[in-house]
Formats: C-alpha cells, sequence, structure tokens
C-alpha cells in the first residue's frame, strides 16, 4: 500500500470514528405551526417546552416499552396514558407537563388516529 493511500485511510477511518461518536443533535420541534398549536392549547405555556418536552418524551417513555408517537392515540386517550406514565418515569411536576404539551402539540399537528 502507498504511503499516500495509507494515510487516506487512516484519515477516512478517523472522520468516521469521530462522526459516529458525537453527541446528536436532538431535532427542532418549535417551528411556527407548533407553538400556534401550543398557545391554542396552553396559552401561558413557553414555547422552550416544546423542545424540553421532546427531549424528555424521547429520552424516557421507550425506555420500558416501545415508543409510541403523538399520532398514534388521540388527544383523549393521550390525557389518560400521560399522568400515570409520567409518574412511573418520576418526572418532576415540570418535566410531566412539558411531555404532556409536546405530545398533545404534536397529536394535534400531526393528527391523532
Amino acid at each position: 500500500m502507498t504511503k499516500s493511500l495509507k494515510l487516506g485511510s487512516i484519515i477516512f477511518v478517523s472522520l468516521c470514528w469521530v462522526t459516529a461518536c458525537s453527541p446528536k443533535m436532538a431535532p427542532t420541534v418549535t417551528n411556527d405551526e407548533s407553538v400556534q398549536i401550543l398557545q391554542e392549547l396552553y396559552p401561558n405555556a413557553d414555547p422552550q417546552n416544546l423542545q424540553h418536552g421532546y427531549n424528555l418524551f424521547t429520552q424516557n417513555c421507550g425506555n420500558c416499552h416501545k415508543l409510541h408517537l403523538p399520532q398514534s392515540r388521540t388527544a383523549a386517550e393521550w390525557s389518560k396514558v400521560l399522568p400515570p406514565m409520567t409518574r412511573k418515569a418520576k418526572l418532576t411536576p415540570q418535566d410531566a407537563e412539558a411531555v404532556t404539551q409536546y405530545v398533545m402539540v404534536e397529536q394535534k399537528r400531526l393528527g391523532g388516529k
């Protein structure tokens, strides 16, 4: 193997390793439509809560069971499911509220079953 090919291979493998091991950014969920729905459902809510709720939802809600997407249930079904699940996940009241707001906003935006 030539010296330049070895060097190129080492650089390529190094870049792949750095990319694979770098922290992943969460998708932004605070788009205009979601913020508008949030203000309709929760007039005093902070739009930053949507991103926080998304992060908590994706990090906690799939630990014990398959992660159910917001559009997989109706708003009424989520209203029954979320309170016991957020308690079981040992979320603070503020974190439970953030998860609830995220799920309810996305359920309305994406359309539930």
